[in-house]
């Protein structure tokens, strides 16, 4: 069935005799116009609360938000009950999409955060341009000593959605939870080195502020600043979102994993040609 989350007729019709909901509809990104900020507040929170307000099954109701929603920076171990401090729109409207969940959700909910979902049908380019780099033998820089990095494999997140849904997990009502797979940053890209099969170089200091200071003239000219600030994060930021509550309920998560992930991804890119 086709519909718009903002619809409340759509909403209804796609929500009458239903079990159980998986939200996943959301607007993702940096917003370039006031009118794409609309939509995004739309789609994420006004959207939530139609699909909260005419859902009446005895499931659950699952919420896929997002650790976005937490402060940036710092050298932080992230639980569901740190600060919720997002810096930008996106964040925003997921946290307020949290509190209408919380609102009508009427104990029925389960609300996941899952950190960066890589896996076939991912589009960011960051991942791409980083598997370009690391495939052709290039030098990336070195990233911070402690620097983390916080993704999970796609398979993993629908792996745990369908489990709630299927065991119906009353345990897990009315709990919040990190979805993640973190390791250190280097570790990650020495990863990305064996799935492409060749050894990731890492390059020092120096010559990494040669990289990022022409990275940053080009951005500028262009005006992604947002990519700029992702990429600073990516290579510096020493937060990492635990995963314990999670783990209390499902011992073995991650069970996919984010190496296949990473295999499904290069694959995917190979077939469109990209890599």
């Amino acid at each position: 069935m086709d519909g718009d989350v903002t619809t409340r007729l759509a909403v209804a019709k796609a929500t009458h005799g239903i079990d159980a909901i998986l939200h996943l509809a959301g607007a993702t990104g940096v917003p370039r116009s006031a009118a794409e900020a609309a939509q995004m507040r739309a789609v994420n929170v006004t959207g939530t609360r139609m699909l909260a307000e005419c859902f009446k099954g005895n499931g659950p109701f699952v919420f896929v938000s997002s650790c976005a929603v937490y402060a940036r920076g710092g050298h932080q171990l992230i639980s569901e009950n740190s600060q919720i401090s997002p810096d930008g729109l996106y964040g925003e409207t997921k946290a307020e999409a949290e509190e209408v969940v919380r609102k009508l959700g009427r104990e029925r909910f389960v609300i996941f955060r899952p950190s960066n979902v890589v896996g076939p049908g991912d589009r960011r380019l960051h991942l791409l341009r980083l598997m370009q780099r690391i495939g052709r033998g290039r030098s990336v820089p070195a990233p911070a000593k402690d620097a983390m990095a916080n993704f999970v494999a796609v398979e993993d997140v629908a792996r745990l959605l369908r489990r709630v849904v299927i065991d119906n997990a009353n345990a897990l009502r009315g709990q919040t939870m990190n979805v993640n797979q973190p390791m250190p940053l280097l570790t990650f890209l020495r990863l990305v080195g064996e799935v492409l099969g060749r050894e990731t170089h890492c390059i020092g200091t120096a010559s990494a502020t040669k990289v990022i200071g022409a990275l940053v003239r080009r951005l500028a000219r262009r005006q992604d600043a947002h990519r700029l600030v992702a990429l600073i994060d990516t290579l510096t930021s020493c937060q990492t979102f635990a995963i314990d509550t999670l783990r209390r309920w499902w011992p073995t998560f991650p069970e996919y994993g984010l190496r296949r992930g990473l295999v499904g991804l290069a694959e995917e890119f190979r077939r469109r040609g990209s890599l």
